[in-house]
């Protein structure tokens, strides 16, 4: 299937989803006659979605991200999909994000093959779900906020276009793809039931964007991992050593590990388990108790009904106010450098460096030298390279012969000593942590460093015709009888389309300094 799909596509939807889901919620809207109880209700019953989409295919669509850049994504409906009921939607992140340029073609052929060479796309237990496929690179990666944009909003075109189980809808990955999950699981778990990362860590995403995630975040969604034990990247040793550290801030994690590398192939022995977890896990997007933390450039956000919009970084932390803390040794061996296959070389073509300091970098290696040899073995793929550092280990010298401008020169290099570092990055930001519940029409929150907090509101949460209180560290900070916002509520369902998680109002509440 080529790229001429995409636009065949877009003109049928153009001709046959006239009825989107977000056109009938702007037609409900519009009616000015409805009130707020009734436009709730039929807002959450909407079913109206269009079914013209060719079946068990991969279909190529494409996003405009960062003004210019056409993401593109790929999605496969299952080949017995029909309206006439909600279906599970399962979102898979692939690896390799740092790449300059998208994996698309790569992406379509491994979706063309019966079965997929990955093991994960081809398992007939996932048959029955909607499958969606973002691509990123190095400028819209997972754990970049131009990435997870990209991600949520093909979420949204997926509900618009086919019937989505809103409390069914899963997020995987391996490599890049697991530390992507995590990283969603820690910064916007909202449109996600459950996580499944695979050959991935937890502590990647706030390590490439220097920002503090907080392990406590993954209390409001379900986990299971798996890591190999011999995997060159994220090993299991060192997996579970965070692990350890979710599991002590209070992470509901199943884990497993198997005697592999950087690949996938335990699938048929994980299979069972990783299925059965989908089909148990539902989304309660108005469960009765959170928690969550951020420092100040989280400002704002929270999960499903609780959000934090301004701190007090002026207190000290609450005594239940934990750092959750381990630490690893990083033994990972890696050059430093982009890679170019599609240039015609005897070697490897040197598209670029990775930022900062690295081994190759500090050897004098540049942009257009070609690699012919390394440690004197002769280079011709990307897995003799692989093959090299798999017998190396932190602290080794090395030698890498170039050719650049027709000329042959041979660099010395040395990889870094072996290094100790945190699981979890914590810098000098101090965050806010707020641990919240409901019952019986009140809010019970206990706060640390926290000035303000919203409150979402759904009729199946509270009584809307009744009054409701809201209680801070045991005192009374709000009372009043709540009511429909249409337009908070216009708002969230346009971003989200998210039927369940349908908020019907809001209390913005400002905590007095003296009860902080």
């Amino acid at each position: 299937m080529k790229r001429y799909v995409m636009l065949f596509l877009i003109l049928a939807l153009s001709l046959t989803l006239a009825a989107t889901l977000s056109q009938a919620a702007t037609d409900l809207f519009d009616d000015a006659g409805l009130g707020g109880t009734e436009l709730h209700s039929r807002l959450s019953a909407l079913a109206s979605y269009g079914e013209d989409l060719p079946r068990g295919e991969a279909l190529s669509f494409e996003h405009t991200i960062l003004d210019t850049v056409q993401a593109p994504f790929f999605l496969v409906v299952p080949p017995d999909y029909d309206g006439s009921r909600d279906w599970p939607l399962l979102v898979w992140l692939h690896g390799g994000v740092s790449t300059p340029d998208f994996f698309d073609e790569y992406m379509l052929e491994m979706l063309e093959k019966r079965p997929p060479d990955d093991y994960f796309m081809a398992a007939d237990s996932l048959g029955r779900y909607i499958h969606l496929y973002p691509l990123a690179r190095h400028d819209c990666m997972w754990w970049d906020t131009p990435g997870m944009d990209n991600i949520l909003w093909q979420i949204r075109y997926v509900k618009d276009h086919l019937r989505v189980d809103d409390d069914r809808v899963f997020i995987s990955g391996g490599s890049d793809g697991g530390s992507g999950s995590y990283h969603l699981a820690q910064v916007r778990p909202d449109a996600f039931a459950a996580f499944l990362p695979h050959i991935g860590m937890v502590s990647v995403g706030a390590s490439m964007t220097q920002t503090t995630t907080y392990p406590v975040n993954l209390c409001n969604r379900p986990l299971r991992a798996v890591n190999n034990e011999f995997d060159r990247l994220y090993p299991a040793r060192n997996a579970s050593v965070q692990v350890s550290a979710m599991r002590a801030a209070g992470a509901e994690i199943a884990y497993a590990s198997y005697g592999f590398g950087h690949d996938m192939n335990y699938w048929p022995d994980e299979e069972a388990a990783q299925t059965n977890f989908l089909a148990t896990r539902v989304r309660d997007p108005l469960q009765p108790e959170l928690v969550w933390e951020c420092d100040a450039r989280g400002v704002g956000g929270g999960v499903d009904w609780l959000a934090v919009t301004a701190l007090d970084t002026t207190l000290a932390a609450r005594s239940w106010h934990k750092v959750y803390q381990d630490s690893l040794v990083d033994t990972r061996i890696s050059f430093g450098f982009f890679p170019n296959e599609n240039v015609a070389a005897m070697g490897i073509y040197v598209d670029s460096l990775v930022s900062g300091d690295s081994p190759v970098r500090a050897a004098g290696l540049q942009a257009g030298d070609v690699i012919i040899q390394i440690n004197g073995r002769m280079i011709s793929s990307l897995d003799n390279i692989n093959d090299i550092k798999s017998s190396c280990k932190r602290g080794d010298s090395f030698t890498i012969t170039v050719s650049r401008d027709g000329e042959k020169l041979t660099l010395e290099g040395v990889f870094p000593p072996p290094k100790r570092h945190p699981v979890f990055l914590y810098d000098d930001h101090v965050s806010g942590r707020v641990n919240a519940r409901y019952a019986d029409n009140r809010f019970d929150l206990e706060t640390s460093c926290v000035a303000a907090v919203e409150l979402k509101l759904h009729p199946q949460m509270v009584d809307m015709t009744s009054p409701v209180e809201v209680w801070v560290n045991g005192a009374k900070v709000w009372a009043g009888r709540p009511s429909y916002n249409r337009g908070y509520m216009r708002a969230n369902f346009e971003r989200n389309l998210d039927r369940r998680a349908l908020w019907a109002g809001r209390i913005e509440v400002s905590i007095p300094a003296e009860m902080r």
